[in-house]
């Protein structure tokens, strides 16, 4: 049962018969209306001379429908100018059509976007409980400020563990562990084999700063209250140097937005370098490396447009041994014979942070995979091919062996912060 529509045309004018309360089946090809059930809705009727009038309950003609010859008014319409209207609350509506947002379901309605539907105007627009277990959200985190801004290094330190990497790097490492300091934005980085390594790293990091002389203890530890920072030795370490832990609740990372926002920039870099010079996935522990020290010497405005290196160690850096990371650098051979060629082709990694020199990574065929520390080294440039001068540094010394530790050593030139 529902409401049935049939468009008629009168002299040219089309108009509407709305049939409610109506009994319809899809299988019947006609249908018998009843003159008494029209009378209930209000419609006239006129018969004489042959003819059938149907008059609305506004005075309109409506129908006129001429005596066949079994003696039946019968009127014929085309399938499209028939349909049948079903009367449905908003709430049905609304679950009928995927439980699309109520605003939507009236405008289409209202708008006469859609027919065979009419909405029942007594039934009230409540929230569906579908809706409200599929479409809920975190409800917005408000971020009062419950101290004040630090103003030396350590009063606060930022800290946070990215992993695991889908490649590990040349040494195993899968996952990195951050560290900012909040008055300086200072950032170190550490690799390390698995997350609940944190604790042996934060120990590294304090003794660091302690020891150079850039704070005496550190005040705030802010982290996430991930299982990596709340480990029973953690804590006692903590409440002995008297430092504060201030955690965040689980899946609330604006709460920890600094260090989060710090690893997605990290990140970004990584992606960009290795994208950019085509180098093996492998690598994306050196690229990190240098993405740190990049971050560390970029002016930030946060700092009144100063490099975290300018701010904490109260000298600008000097950036004039800077090339593009990846790019082909020609190494010495000290142990060539006097007829063998006295250079090998190789990628420049950045800053070696224990030394004045340069990580280089050899691809194949010479040392394959590998990265060494080489301080005899010539950068290649475009310039190059016009018969200009190779680009020489004025570091000189020995090849070592590359670490993953990073150092804190900050009397390099160019200075390398600790990574």
């Amino acid at each position: 049962m529902g409401t049935l529509v049939v468009r008629t045309l009168v002299n040219g004018h089309e108009s509407v018969l709305s049939l409610y309360n109506a009994l319809y089946m899809l299988s019947i090809g006609y249908m018998l209306v009843s003159l008494g059930a029209l009378d209930k809705e209000g419609y006239t009727s006129h018969i004489g001379d042959g003819h059938l009038k149907l008059i609305s309950p506004r005075g309109e003609l409506i129908m006129n429908v001429v005596c066949n010859a079994s003696c039946l008014y019968k009127y014929e319409c085309s399938l499209e100018s028939a349909y049948t209207v079903k009367l449905l609350s908003v709430m049905e509506l609304h679950c009928c059509l995927g439980h699309i947002s109520i605003a939507s379901t009236c405008k289409l309605i209202e708008n006469g976007a859609v027919k065979g539907i009419k909405l029942n105007p007594n039934t009230p627009k409540t929230d569906s409980k579908a809706c409200i277990f599929v479409h809920a959200t975190c409800i917005p985190v408000s971020k009062p400020c419950i101290s004040i801004l630090a103003l030396n290094f350590g009063d606060k330190i930022h800290i946070d563990v990215w992993g695991p990497a889908c490649t590990a790097t040349v040494k195993g490492k899968q996952y990195f562990i951050t560290f900012m300091d909040d008055a300086t934005c200072f950032t170190t980085i550490y690799l390390i084999p698995t997350k609940d390594k944190a604790f042996k790293y934060y120990q590294f990091f304090e003794a660091w700063a302690i020891t150079q002389q850039h704070c005496t203890g550190i005040k705030v530890l802010h982290s996430n209250c991930g299982g990596k920072y709340l480990s029973e030795a953690f804590n006692e370490h903590l409440a002995a140097a008297g430092t504060a832990c201030w955690l965040t609740v689980h899946n609330t990372p604006q709460l920890n937005s600094i260090a989060k926002c710090l690893n997605q920039m990290l990140l970004e870099r990584i992606w960009a370098l290795r994208h950019l010079m085509g180098l093996p996935s492998f690598l994306w522990g050196k690229a990190l490396n240098h993405a740190t020290w990049l971050k560390n010497h970029m002016a930030m405005w946060t700092l009144d447009n100063k490099m975290p290196f300018e701010v904490l160690f109260g000298s600008p850096p000097d950036l004039s041994g800077l090339q593009q990371w990846g790019c082909t650098v020609w190494v010495h051979n000290g142990s060539s014979s006097k007829l063998d060629v006295r250079t090998h082709k190789g990628c420049w990694l950045g800053f070696d942070c224990n030394s004045q020199a340069y990580r280089v990574y050899w691809p194949k065929p010479r040392k394959p995979g590998t990265v060494t520390i080489e301080q005899n080294i010539y950068f290649v440039s475009a310039a190059l091919l016009k018969g200009e001068q190779l680009l020489i540094p004025t570091v000189s010394g020995k090849q070592t062996a590359v670490s993953d530790t990073p150092s804190t050593s900050n009397s390099l030139s160019p200075p390398i912060s600790p990574m």
